[in-house]
């Protein structure tokens, strides 16, 4: 009963761990919990993809903002954009 309250509440971290991290931290292996809580070791797996997958659409849309940004600067500055020009200036700020 302990193992499976330890899932719940690794179900509901921030940020959501994966289940190998959940194992390793509980000490036992995570074919053993596919095995004996597969519902909780998949709704853990699930949450974290999901979690991983916002993040990098967030990470994306970022940039996306900035590389318009830098392309709206260098318009107004009367330089043409290159891909080169903008990839430096989007390193100078990563």
């Amino acid at each position: 009963m302990q193992l499976h309250s330890d899932l719940t509440r690794a179900l509901a971290e921030n940020p959501a761990p994966t289940v190998p991290d959940v194992c390793e931290r509980l000490g036992i292996s995570t074919s053993w919990v596919y095995c004996q809580h597969r519902d909780l070791a998949r709704a853990i797996a699930a949450r974290h993809l999901k979690e991983r997958v916002e993040s990098r659409e967030q990470r994306r849309e970022l940039l996306r903002i900035e590389v318009s940004a830098i392309v709206k600067d260098m318009l107004e500055r009367g330089e043409q954009p290159a891909q080169a020009v903008y990839e430096r200036c989007l390193a100078k700020t990563l």
